[in-house]
């Protein structure tokens, strides 16, 4: 599992740091998790692009700041 931590980054990066991390960094994974901590409008953004891409993920109800995405 890979894992990568949003805290700190401006909502203005996140579309970036999503796209280097998942198709440069750590590309193959068959499982990720992305911590966004309790920003609502940090994992709005997040929500957004693992739509955009497809990708199939949830919230955990123990762990709201952390979304894992499955294969």
């Amino acid at each position: 599992m890979s894992t990568l931590d949003l805290h700190g980054v401006k909502h203005a990066e996140v579309e970036d740091k999503l796209t280097r991390y998942f198709f440069w960094d750590k590309p193959g994974h068959k499982q990720y998790t992305i911590i966004t901590g309790n920003s609502k409008r940090m994992q709005e953004l997040v929500f957004e692009w693992l739509d955009r891409y497809e990708y199939k993920y949830f919230v955990s109800s123990h762990n709201l700041g952390e979304i894992k995405i499955v294969d």
